[in-house]
Order: C-alpha cells, then sequence, then structure tokens
C-alpha cells in the first residue's frame, strides 16, 4: 500500500469521525433506542424496568396475575398512576376487590380527585374497560374481571392498543395457563414478580423484588 494511499483513507476516517461526532449522522442504534424510550414509560421499579426494556408499554394490553388481593399489590403501580394524576390525567379502578386506601394512594402521591372508582356487574367489567378505553381522556385504567374470555381480551388489546390509555387487567394466577393477546404478562407472588411475556424482550429467569 502506497503512502498515499494510507494519508487519504486515514483523511477519510477523520471526516467520518467528525461527522459522528457532530450527530448529524443516522446511526440507527440511536433511532431505536429513542424510539423504544418514546414507547414506554418508566415502573418506578429499576429492575422492572430493565426487564420491560424501558417500562409499561404506551399502548396494548398489560395482564397481572395475582392469587388475593389487598397485600399491598396495588403499590407496583402507584409511580405510575402518581405521575398520571399529578398531569391531571384521569385514573379509572373497575371493580376493585377492595376498596383502595385513599391514605397510603395519596402518600404515594396519587392525586386522588383524579380517581374514579366504578362498581359493576361481572358481566360489565371489561366492556366498561373498554369504554373508557375507547373514550381518549383516561390516563389508565384499571378492571378486575372474575372471568374473561379470550373475544373480550381481545377487544380490550384493541381499545388499549390505540394509545389512548395505559391498560391493566388483573386475573388469577391459573390465567396463567391460557393464552392471552397481553403485550406484557407478570405474575405476582407476594412481594416478588416475574415477568411471563414482554413485547420486544426476552422474559428474565429472575423474578423482581418489590420494595
Amino acid at each position: 500500500m502506497s503512502i498515499h494511499s494510507t494519508s487519504r483513507r486515514a483523511t477519510h476516517t477523520d471526516a467520518l469521525q467528525q461527522l459522528m461526532n457532530s450527530q448529524q449522522l443516522w446511526t440507527g442504534r440511536r433511532h431505536a433506542a429513542s424510539e423504544a424510550a418514546s414507547e414506554t414509560l418508566a415502573t418506578g421499579h429499576r429492575e422492572l424496568d430493565r426487564q420491560l426494556a424501558g417500562g409499561w408499554p404506551r399502548q396494548g394490553l398489560i395482564e397481572l396475575l395475582a392469587d388475593g388481593a389487598g397485600l399491598g399489590e396495588l403499590a407496583l403501580l402507584w409511580p405510575l398512576l402518581a405521575r398520571l394524576t399529578q398531569q391531571r390525567s384521569p385514573v379509572v379502578l373497575i371493580a376493585p376487590p377492595w376498596l383502595p386506601c385513599a391514605h397510603a394512594w395519596a402518600r404515594a402521591g396519587v392525586s386522588l380527585e383524579w380517581v374514579t372508582l366504578l362498581d359493576c356487574n361481572d358481566d360489565d367489567v371489561l366492556w366498561a374497560a373498554e369504554q373508557c378505553l375507547r373514550s381518549g381522556c383516561c390516563g389508565a385504567v384499571l378492571c378486575w374481571p372474575q372471568r374473561a374470555s379470550a373475544t373480550a381480551l381481545r377487544r380490550l388489546h384493541s381499545a388499549a392498543d390505540s394509545g389512548s390509555a395505559h391498560a391493566f387487567v388483573w386475573r388469577r394466577q391459573a390465567a396463567q395457563q391460557q393464552a392471552s393477546p397481553a403485550v406484557v404478562r407478570l405474575l405476582l407472588q407476594g412481594r416478588t414478580l416475574s415477568v411471563l411475556k414482554c413485547r420486544g424482550a426476552r422474559p428474565a429467569a429472575t423474578a423482581v423484588a418489590l420494595s
């Protein structure tokens, strides 16, 4: 190789490096990372954010599987609900098995004036959640159906996929044996949770300990 060609290659390398440093060159990786960040919202739990490739997805249905209720499991969602209600974005709870402790929610930063509880028959739970999601005026919708057919879940997922609100459906642990259209499925056991399914990421083998 001649000295001239070596010098010319070095000049080209320097020019390319200057262009990359100027951030005027699209590398693909930066765009993909930015796009992923724009499609998620931090959960408030660092390890869970890592396993969910950024946080709660802004579109699609999120399924939370847990046996029992009233054990503080809703604290998992408090960081998100606090952020939404502080931005005056309504949060709707449909047929929760227990009346939420208003003092604990307020202490977690949730603005209670932006939280609405709907009590309805089980046959209407998923229908009510779908209507709230399609209204375009909610920040998050949480529902607790006793039964959930595949068709009803697909309708709920379709409504959630519009991006109008975060959608969470709470089901029994036995439901993990059933197929689900949810983009994220979490299994809660006591103060730990496991990621069973996450769009865009491989479920981790380790459980997340909730503080």
